[in-house]
């Protein structure tokens, strides 16, 4: 029983994975007739933006097990707390890693 809801989930993250290389695929095919500058610069772009998302992802990844916490006490203004610095926190990281 579980083993198919597992399978389930495991079905959309696989299909998701698979979108995600046809279409990094797709851009390098098409950015490498441009030229190899082009590939080198959508290269060099690409690991700055996961950088940038990981490092952004690292940081707010708390807010969700603090949150649950503050839920599962029943301590209302811990997860209010909690969700208003993260959102502090998001915007904040937002501006220098959009730039």
């Amino acid at each position: 029983m579980e083993l198919s809801e597992i399978a389930k989930l495991a079905w959309l993250i696989t299909l998701t994975q698979i979108g995600q290389i046809v279409m990094m695929t797709t851009d390098l095919a098409l950015i490498g007739h441009i030229g190899a500058e082009a590939l080198a610069a959508a290269a060099l772009a690409g690991m700055v933006y996961v950088l940038a998302f990981s490092f952004g992802t690292g940081l707010l990844a708390p807010i969700a097990p603090l949150a649950g916490q503050a839920f599962g006490a029943n301590n209302l203004a811990m997860l209010r707390r909690v969700l208003r610095m993260g959102l502090w926190a998001a915007i904040m990281l937002s501006f220098p890693i959009t730039a």
